[in-house]
């Protein structure tokens, strides 16, 4: 565990303490989830988790992203990244042709099921 300041509901560990702990480290990859995903960027609704989030993602070789087929097309308040900077995409259901077409054509790999 980081250590942090706790956001209840979430169980995240955030702040200051968190995002130093995480350089002490590097990664072959980085398995994050978001609040929304649209064909060109990835979302959070947390600016203190999407700097956390960031900060792992440069300390990974790879990042995959997790993302439930309801986060599909929504997006929220803090834009954490580009789609094209993923490796992969896991997900319950296909996503729509734009989405699959948009991750085909930055070579980010979909893995769904179904």
């Amino acid at each position: 565990m980081t250590g942090g300041r706790l956001k209840s509901g979430s169980g995240s560990l955030l702040g200051e303490t968190s995002v130093d702990y995480v350089d002490n480290f590097t990664a072959d990859l980085a398995f994050l989830s978001c609040t929304g995903i649209t064909p060109t960027h990835i979302y959070m609704s947390s600016e203190s988790q999407a700097i956390l989030k960031k900060k792992m993602m440069a300390h990974a070789e790879k990042t995959v992203l997790l993302a439930d087929h309801s986060k599909f097309g929504a997006r929220s308040y803090y834009r954490l990244a580009r789609t094209e900077t993923l490796e992969a995409v896991i997900t319950d259901e296909k996503p729509g042709a734009d989405f699959v077409a948009n991750l085909e054509a930055n070579e980010v790999e979909l893995l769904y099921g179904n």
